[in-house]
């Protein structure tokens, strides 16, 4: 995230530079060319860092993305050669990509939005052990930006061991140690883990998932 908004301060920066005075000085050209440059760069580099996060994000915000990057690119190449009919495109693409970051971050807010949402609105409960047989059962939950997968072994009307199959998530990985509480407490209500709340609300509901069939 935060290459994210290093890229889209320097893309606003780089982009209404354009508008400034035709005639400026040298330094002042070189410095708008570095800053394009490094814009780009640092977009490509954020880009390839949250690929591994693909499954995690909807279509559309990696669609607004690879666009932004593609007209960005064509913002700095055109910014090398700009030239009487060029240095028009390479305004027109400038508020081009302008727009196409504000489509890209409006896209993220209301992903992460929804995420929230879906994170904070999960039930968390526990459930009769005795009830259930010896056995081990899978369960999961999908919050989008977190998913578990969970396998849990039911010994006894007892809870002897559960683990995580899968865990998609960014800074919540902490909250894969609360499995140890749920069997040490035999209750799926345990406490989540500081700093990773909704990685621990999905892990406690693929459980409960598990064990209820759901």
């Amino acid at each position: 995230m935060t290459l994210g908004i290093i890229t889209a301060v320097l893309i606003a920066l780089c982009c209404t530079n354009v508008f400034l005075r035709k005639h400026r000085s040298r330094t002042a050209r070189i410095a708008h060319m570095t800053l394009g440059i490094a814009a780009l760069i640092v977009g490509i580099t954020h880009f390839v860092l949250v690929l591994p996060l693909f499954e995690a994000r909807p279509l559309a915000v990696w669609v607004s993305g690879a666009l932004l990057l593609l007209i960005l690119t064509g913002l700095c190449l055109c910014g090398l050669y700009k030239r009487g009919r060029l240095l028009r495109l390479h305004r027109a693409l400038a508020v081009a990509t302008l727009v196409a970051l504000f489509s890209h971050v409006t896209v993220n807010v209301v992903a992460l939005n929804t995420y929230q949402q879906a994170a904070r609105s999960i039930q968390i409960a526990d459930v009769d052990l005795s009830r259930i047989g010896d056995g081990s059962y899978t369960g999961e939950c999908d919050v989008g930006y977190v998913y578990a997968e969970v396998s849990v072994t039911v010994r006894s009307g007892a809870i002897t061991d559960v683990t995580i199959l899968k865990h998609r998530t960014e800074g919540g990985h902490p909250a894969e140690r609360l499995v140890g509480d749920v069997v040490d407490e035999q209750r799926i209500t345990v406490d989540a883990v500081s700093g990773a709340t909704n990685s621990s609300n999905v892990i406690r509901r693929a459980i409960y998932n598990a064990l209820t069939n759901e």
